[in-house]
């Protein structure tokens, strides 16, 4: 990362910009497109700064150019290369390589680590959010906690009322502030790290208010009251009471030898999410597109988190029962949850937004949907399962490199074969023989080797008359403990596969 190493004195950054007007068309697609999935700037003031720029490029701070290149760099990862090569003259590539080059070194020229600033920041959050498509990882997770620090080094982990801030820095504070720890929040659910210390810090911090970036200017003198319906920011406020309620969640969960609780309690805590997020959405248009992105996606996720947190609850209250997650319930609600965002991915009217969820791949549901066809092969609804699974999986492919989803592909790929071989064998017949084969059934005093979390093996699996399901899945893990491997980047995941 650029920021991180020493300028270069001989580069001039304003060579590395696109033309005027493909610059241009690259900001009006991130204002247009991209900033009401992800809500960071406030436009008006944002955009003056970024137009400014635009126009006299070698007068520009070195915020505006970090801003820019971070518009830039993110537009131009949406945006397909044939669109790319129409307004910026060259390949996309070319064009990520130049803006990435250009934010890490207007960074690197502004001395980030020892000066940052609200500018910066949300330079460096919008560069996060392309890297959530372009190159996912854990490094985007430890990047996210450099910008905690930096912000907390520049008090916005303080409410700005504390520090004597105008109206309007308060409120440009705390949404970015809280925009960083719904990000840092997702660190439990990409790679498996129950991360506390942000909601702990921001005690003090007030959510931003539902307002329109219009409602807010530099010389307002208090704020107005909030709107009760959609705004750019609804989104935004939601997610942010998403991360809170998993954040309360994973600390209930964490302490559950100690002091158990029952599922009436997470219940509550789902409830009260969605109660909250239905007083926005009671008011969104489903047929203006931005306002219905807002509405389905919102509904989406607090329906994933419902039913995750469901199955770590009856994992916690009956961890002998292994084979109580294999259930036709749990495969309905995955299925819907699958089935839901393959019709956000083809919704005509959502194109423009169809990018947020390629970054934000369904690996939890894809992994829960593969090992239930493993473990219970036979059903009513395999075969749509298999058909919602060739979906999804296509759709995440090829989304990012490197240790985060190329690691998760590979296992869902390998989980995949073991599925399919599993349904083959039952369909060809002769699959009792092959199965045994392939698990040899060991002596009464043999034991299987530990993975953490894995307590013996699945019962009850007897999807077909005959064959025991015992020895067939005996090397087969648990879902609490694939998912535990599974979370951690499927880098050291068990050979449960070969």
């Amino acid at each position: 990362m650029g920021i991180l190493s020493s300028p270069d004195l001989k580069l001039d950054l304003t060579e590395l910009l696109p033309p005027k007007w493909g610059a241009i068309e690259l900001w009006k697609n991130y204002a247009e497109n991209i900033e009401l999935c992800n809500k960071i700037i406030h436009r008006p003031t944002a955009e003056v700064l970024i137009y400014t720029a635009i126009d006299d490029p070698a007068n520009a701070s070195l915020e505006a150019l970090a801003l820019m290149f971070s518009v830039f760099f993110v537009s131009t990862v949406v945006l397909d290369p044939s669109t790319i090569q129409k307004i910026t003259g060259e390949d996309k590539v070319t064009a990520l390589h130049r803006y990435k080059t250009g934010l890490e070194q207007a960074f690197a020229k502004a001395d980030f680590l020892e000066h940052p600033s609200v500018r910066l920041l949300e330079a460096l959050s919008i560069y996060l959010a392309a890297l959530r498509i372009h190159n996912p990882g854990r490094g985007l997770w430890t990047l996210n906690g450099l910008a905690i620090r930096a912000a907390q080094s520049i008090g916005l982990h303080r409410d700005g009322t504390r520090l004597g801030l105008s109206v309007f820095e308060c409120e440009i504070r705390r949404r970015l502030w809280w925009h960083l720890v719904a990000r840092d929040g997702r660190a439990s659910e990409d790679y498996g790290i129950q991360n506390p210390t942000c909601f702990n810090l921001s005690i003090g911090v007030n959510y931003p208010s539902n307002l329109d970036d219009n409602d807010l200017y530099p010389e307002m003198k208090e704020l107005p009251p909030p709107r009760p319906g959609w705004t750019p920011i609804t989104l935004a406020l939601i997610n942010i009471q998403i991360s809170r309620a998993w954040h309360r969640l994973a600390a209930i969960a964490s302490e559950w030898k100690e002091k158990p609780v029952p599922e009436s309690v997470r219940t509550q805590i789902v409830d009260e999410l969605r109660d909250y997020a239905e007083g926005f959405l009671r008011h969104c248009n489903p047929v203006i597109p931005h306002q219905r992105q807002c509405l389905l996606v919102a509904r989406f996720i607090i329906r994933k988190v419902d039913l995750v947190t469901r199955q770590q609850w009856l994992n916690l209250e009956h961890p002998e029962a292994r084979e109580s997650f294999a259930t036709e319930e749990n495969l309905l609600q995955a299925l819907g949850i699958l089935e839901d965002g393959m019709s956000l991915a083809s919704d005509e009217l959502l194109r423009p937004y169809r990018w947020s969820m390629r970054a934000y791949p369904q690996y939890h549901m894809i992994l829960y949907v593969l090992w239930h066809l493993c473990v219970k092969p036979e059903g009513p609804n395999v075969e749509r399962a298999w058909k919602a699974l060739e979906y999804s999986m296509d759709h995440v492919r090829n989304v990012g490199t490197g240790s985060g989803p190329a690691a998760k592909m590979t296992v869902l790929e390998a989980l995949r074969e073991k599925a399919l071989a599993i349904r083959q064998g039952i369909a060809s017949g002769g699959e009792k023989e092959k199965e045994k084969e392939a698990y040899p059934t060991p002596g009464a005093t043999d034991e299987r080797s530990e993975v953490e979390g894995a307590e013996g093996v699945l019962d009850g699996m007897n999807g077909v008359d005959g064959m025991d399901w015992n020895t067939v899945m005996q090397d087969f893990p648990d879902w609490s403990t694939l998912m535990t491997e599974f979370q951690m980047d499927g880098l050291a995941f068990p050979n449960f596969l070969d």
